[in-house]
């Protein structure tokens, strides 16, 4: 007879076999020993690699042309080697590349892994979008209309708001338009009564707009909701005639309007706060016996404001503080020349980016740019366009250069072009583009979803809207 003990078996040859469950104590006892022993003796063959992947992932949804577009591997080789193609005859190495496609159509892109022992190779398609583009000339009657400013909805749409004499209660109005990314109209309405107004400026706020503007006199602030309806206005007095040019969100929730006000038979820069529903906390002037005007503003770190605009003719910056009290004004043209500093927007980089015009001694006015530190002292300067030129807008673009909407003008009293300028972020010239109405300007640039830009004006006297892809061409 066999003797079995509990960790022994037998088959029917009378062969002693141990229970499997042996094997996994002694691999056990095994793994132990390794723990006791350094790490850095382990044989690299007993260190486990996961398997390589080459699969890879595709940044943002609907894709456009001119767009930086970003693409991760979803698994890492820590030793492995990246090869994507890009199906444009463009390729790259990085682990996490960005790529840009020029024109629209589907491309195939693939990746292959390499880590010196195996290769893997994933592909996709791609469908790339073509940018909108478009040039709208919208003739309400009266030839003496335009846009002012535009700005992207939430979904994607254009508010574009400017002035008619053609259509609404009378005398001038605030227009107001809404189209889709395409140019086609989604509504229009015009705000006002039987005598004057004008509109300069419109911001998002709190689930509608802002719309800024003159009313009679007075600086006119109008609240209205997500389809143009009216849910406030306001009415702000000065001494004499207002204008509200320019409206900008604060750090505590309100607002600061910059504009101009007269005083003595002359305008001043002026600077209204007032809360997030409208009412007026302070009002201050600038100036002296000059004519002044504030276009722009941005609230600075400190809590206070810097105005951009022009002062006797000269271009002219002013830092206010947060109670309104002047600290300092820097006039950048030479004497005997002419200029207006009609934009400022803070740099990525720190300091400000401005735009405007500036004349030479012989009187040629030509749209220019600078960068300003936080002393508002120049860092550099740059002119472009033609013998009467101007800017008087600028969009910080998405690779962190700049574009500037304007007028280009050879002739003095000649036929102006609408005008976009993008250079990089030291001011360097990358495309200048001139479209296609005649006496025309761009008072407003913002870059849009589809990677191009909007921008709005007059084009003789008629309501202009100009979009572009990301090379500024509308055609």
């Amino acid at each position: 007879m066999n003797i079995k003990t509990k960790n022994q078996s037998a088959d029917n040859t009378g062969t002693i076999k141990y229970k499997s469950y042996l094997f996994p104590v002694l691999f056990a006892f095994l793994l132990l020993g390794l723990q006791a022993c350094n790490y850095e003796e382990i044989p690299d063959d007993l260190i486990v690699s996961p398997a390589l992947s080459a699969s890879f992932s595709v940044q943002g949804g609907q894709l456009w042309q001119g767009c930086s577009i970003g693409f991760s591997v979803d698994s890492l080789s820590a030793n492995g080697s990246y090869f994507w193609e890009f199906g444009d005859n463009q390729t790259s190495t990085e682990e996490s590349p960005e790529h840009s496609y020029n024109n629209p159509g589907t491309y195939t892109v693939s990746l292959t892994v390499s880590d010196g022992m195996d290769q893997k190779t994933e592909t996709q398609s791609l469908l790339i979008y073509q940018t909108n583009k478009f040039e709208n000339i919208r003739n309400l009657g009266s030839n003496d209309e335009g846009y002012h400013e535009v700005l992207i909805t939430q979904e994607g749409d254009y508010l574009v708001v400017g002035t008619t004499r053609s259509i609404g209660a009378g005398n001038a109005d605030i227009y107001l338009i809404k189209t889709t990314s395409s140019g086609a109209l989604i509504w229009e309405k015009t705000l006002g009564d039987s005598g004057y107004e004008f509109a300069s400026d419109i911001i998002a706020a709190d689930n509608g707009y802002l719309v800024l503007g003159y009313s009679g006199g007075f600086v006119d602030l109008i609240k209205i909701d997500q389809n143009g309806n009216v849910l406030w206005e306001k009415n702000y007095p000065n001494s004499g005639d207002n204008n509200g040019e320019s409206i900008i969100q604060t750090s505590d929730g309100g607002y600061a309007i910059a504009g101009r006000a007269t005083q003595n038979f002359t305008y001043n820069m002026a600077l209204l706060k007032v809360d997030a529903n409208g009412n007026l906390q302070w009002t201050k002037n600038y100036g002296d016996n000059g004519d002044d005007i504030a276009y722009s503003l941005v609230e600075t770190s400190d809590g206070g404001f810097i105005l951009a605009g022009y002062n006797e003719s000269a271009a002219a910056l002013v830092k206010i503080d947060e109670s309104g009290n002047l600290q300092w004004e820097k006039t950048l043209s030479q004497v005997g020349t002419y200029g207006a500093f009609h934009s400022i927007q803070p740099a990525l980089d720190g300091g400000y980016i401005v735009c405007g015009s500036q004349s030479d001694i012989s009187g040629d006015l030509f749209a220019y740019v600078a960068k300003v530190n936080e002393s508002g002292t120049i860092i550099w300067d740059k002119s472009f366009g033609g013998t009467y030129s101007a800017f008087y807008d600028v969009e910080i673009a998405s690779d962190n250069g700049y574009v500037f909407s304007g007028k280009h003008d050879d002739q003095p009293a000649g036929n102006s072009k609408a005008y976009l300028v993008k250079t990089d972020a030291n001011g360097v010239l990358e495309w200048e583009k001139q479209f296609q109405g005649i006496n025309a300007e761009a008072r407003s640039v913002t870059k849009t979803t589809d990677c191009g830009y909007i921008a709005v004006g007059n084009a003789n006297g008629a309501c202009y809207q100009i979009k572009t892809d990301s090379q500024g061409d509308s055609n």
